[in-house]
């Protein structure tokens, strides 16, 4: 990392510490996180082509059970997939997630979570390309809990 990515990370640090507090303060349902992977993997590939990688959050959860958020990170494998392939598939080091969904318990002690997650990662260009899909994604997910196990 270097210094400017430093000083970014320390800012965007004391920021989320001071939000968070004030959150805390207010009893608010707000939530924030901040943090440096040494690699960022999802799915078992390497994000930030095992560089390390900033990444925050913020989210909103309502006493009823709704949530939205908001995540990032900061990426490579855009640019990489570019210079290996020998096209053009955009010049973004940024993922940006947003996600909402419903949260809650029966009566019977069932919990369940479902909802909506998008992967925007901003100015790549794969849907240009023939064959290939738009890095972009919109999933659905859903899980069931019952005590210890999660489904």
């Amino acid at each position: 990392m270097n210094k400017n990515q430093l000083r970014t990370l320390a800012a965007a640090a004391l920021t989320v510490c001071s939000l968070q507090a004030l959150a805390d303060e207010a009893a608010s349902p707000l939530s924030f996180n901040v943090g440096v992977a040494t690699e960022y993997r999802y799915r078992g590939l390497a994000q930030s082509s095992f560089k390390p990688a900033l990444q925050g959050g913020a989210d909103y959860a309502s006493p009823s059970g709704y949530y939205i958020g908001a995540w990032g990170s900061t990426i490579d494998w855009i640019k990489d997939d570019g210079k290996t392939a020998g096209v053009n598939t955009g010049s973004t080091n940024v993922e940006i997630d947003l996600y909402g969904g419903y949260k809650g318990t029966t009566a019977e002690g069932l919990g369940f979570d479902f909802g909506l997650l998008q992967y925007y990662y901003p100015s790549n260009s794969y849907s240009t390309i023939t064959g290939a899909a738009n890095a972009n994604t919109t999933e659905a997910y859903g899980a069931l809990t019952v005590g210890v196990v999660t489904l």
